[in-house]
């Protein structure tokens, strides 16, 4: 039973992993489509690399969402190893500081100050 569920676990893993490849794959096509059709709409290449360095940082934190719930599922059933353990928390610790570097360079602002930033800059399009 234990042999299956690990065997079950790790095809569950598997699945998950490419669905964070499909994740990439949709992401960074669809932002590239999106790029061309803006650059050829108002010829403004600057604008149009902001928007799609946006674009596939969103797409590299939902594959990151995906992998670490393939790592949740590969330890919940590998067994309570110290080895899991700290495979586990060395996954989130690098996915958390990933999300991290990728919100500040998507937002320019670290992920924490986002609602004050979002009101002063709705107050100051309120003036």
């Amino acid at each position: 039973m234990e042999e299956s569920l690990q065997s079950a676990a790790h095809y569950l893993a598997m699945g998950i992993e490419a669905g964070a490849l499909l994740a990439i794959a949709a992401g960074l096509g669809g932002a590239l489509i999106l790029a061309l059709r803006q650059r050829a709409r108002q010829n403004d290449w600057s604008g149009t690399y902001d928007h799609l360095r946006r674009r596939v940082g969103r797409t590299l934190l939902i594959a990151l969402e995906f992998l670490l719930a393939a790592e949740i599922a590969r330890s919940i059933f590998a067994g309570e190893t110290l080895n899991a353990a700290l495979t586990l928390g060395v996954v989130v610790i690098v996915r958390t500081f990933l999300s991290i570097a990728i919100e500040m360079e998507i937002s320019g602002r670290w992920p924490w100050n986002g609602a004050q930033h979002e009101q002063t800059h709705h107050d100051e399009t309120r003036h």
